[in-house]
Parts: structure tokens; sequence; C-alpha cells
């Protein structure tokens, strides 16, 4: 519930486990894909034992979330992993962390979670709370946090997960440590123009007129590229004048056209 934020400056965080297994492609941070990767749902199974749910013992527990990133320094290779940072124990209404969300070249905060030990609200076996959605302050702490955040609650092995944003479109960090690299298609065309082709050869093309720019082996499947001059209505001057294209991908079923 964190409707209370605990400050326990003289408690560390604790690293839970190990990193995950190497991902090879960058992982998204968007909320709800962070709440599906198998590390995070490895620690909301521990947190929520920990929780104590239905004892006199019983208590939220949480922490941060966060994708790292480390590169080899001779192939260059990058490997990504997830890490969870567990916060001090809560109460039972109630967890924080000692330090707001780190961010920082190697590792990025994506996310926060808690517990919410106790079935909804009006539910059988009842609390009083309601655990079935954040509070007021989670929201409070999730935009002064700049990350998203993620909730567990239930009773026994009945649980539910769901996650929250900071503001209506907060389901990713504010400011990350760092982020996904872009990536293009392997082949494709840019500028006026260049090109790239499937094993990476980089080129410029200003000719004007009817190309192939390639063909299946079977014979059938073909992309063409028409180019012709761009923002003007004379003659080119010369044929090196910058093109624009249309594109038209046929296929021995049906073929589209774009520009």
């Amino acid at each position: 519930m964190r409707r209370s934020r605990i400050a326990l400056f003289l408690l560390a965080l604790q690293v839970v486990a190990s990193p995950s297994s190497a991902q090879g492609a960058c992982p998204s941070a968007q909320v709800d894909d962070v709440l599906n990767d198998p590390r995070v749902q490895e620690a909301l199974d521990q947190a929520w034992r920990d929780s104590m749910e239905g004892t006199d013992a019983e208590h939220e527990e949480g922490g941060w979330i966060q994708q790292c990133r480390s590169e080899n320094v001779i192939t260059h290779e990058v490997r990504y992993y997830t890490q969870v940072l567990r916060w001090p124990p809560g109460d039972i209404d109630s967890s924080g962390p000692p330090y707001a969300p780190r961010q920082n070249e190697t590792c990025r905060t994506v996310a926060s979670f808690h517990t919410h030990p106790g079935p909804a609200y009006g539910a059988p076996g009842s609390d009083g709370y309601h655990n079935e959605r954040p509070s007021g302050e989670d929201y409070l702490s999730a935009a002064s946090d700049g990350v998203p955040g993620i909730i567990r609650y239930g009773s026994g092995s009945d649980t539910t997960d769901f996650t929250y944003n900071y503001g209506t479109i907060g389901d990713e960090p504010r400011e990350p440590g760092w982020s996904c690299p872009e990536t293009r298609p392997p082949a494709h065309g840019f500028g006026d123009p260049h090109m790239q082709t499937l094993d990476g050869l980089l080129y410029d093309f200003m000719a004007i007129g009817d190309f192939v720019l390639t063909t299946a082996r079977a014979g059938d499947f073909e992309i063409q590229a028409r180019l012709q001059p761009f923002g003007t209505r004379r003659p080119p001057p010369s044929p090196r004048a910058s093109p624009c294209a249309t594109a038209r991908i046929a296929s021995s079923g049906a073929s589209r056209a774009s520009s």
C-alpha cells in the first residue's frame, strides 16, 4: 500500500539472488513487459513469501527492478540482464526504499514493486484495505521517482499482479540511465537516397528511373523502386539530382506500392 513511505536510512538495499541469464536483444522498459520478465516473477514470488500474508507478522515487501548491460571489451558484444534490489521490510500497510531509484550507464531502474498482502476490499478475509489498487501514496511515489510500479496482492497462493503508471502515460522510466540502440531493418534506403543491402553493403544511388532492388531466388518475390526528381517540376538538370522513391513489392499472389 505504501501509504506512508518509511525512511530506513541505516539499512542497505539487498541485491537478491544473481542476475538472470543474459538476453540477446535489448529488453523493453515498458512496465507490462517488465512484469513478464521471468526474473521479475521470481522476485515477486520471493517477496510474497517474505510478506508472511495471513500471519500476525504480515507486512509489505518491495524493491527496485533494474535492467543492466555489460559489454565485452574484446568482441564488443553487449549482454543484458535483470537484477532486483530489495528494500528493507515494511510494516502492515507501508513499505519504501531508503533512497530514490538510481540511474546510470550500466543499470537503469525501470520499475518499483511491492506487495499488498491480503485479498481485495470486501472479499472474504478482507483486511479492510483496497489491496486491489494502488494507494494515493503509491501514485505520488511513482510520480516522484519517475518510474512505474508493480503490485502483487491476494491471499495464500491466490495472487494477482498489476501495474500502474506515474501520470497518464508514464509506463517507462522518465529518465533512464541508458536506452536501447536504434535499430534499422537489415536492408533499407534513406536520404537522397543511400542504400544498404541485405548483407550490409552501403552505397549511394542517385540515378533516376525504375530499378529492381532485390529478387527472391525462387522468383516469387521482388522489390522494385522508381526514383524521380524531388521538389521540382522542371526536367532535372542532371541525373544526380536528389530523387524521391516509390517502392513496389511484388509477389506471386499480390503486389503493393508505397512512396
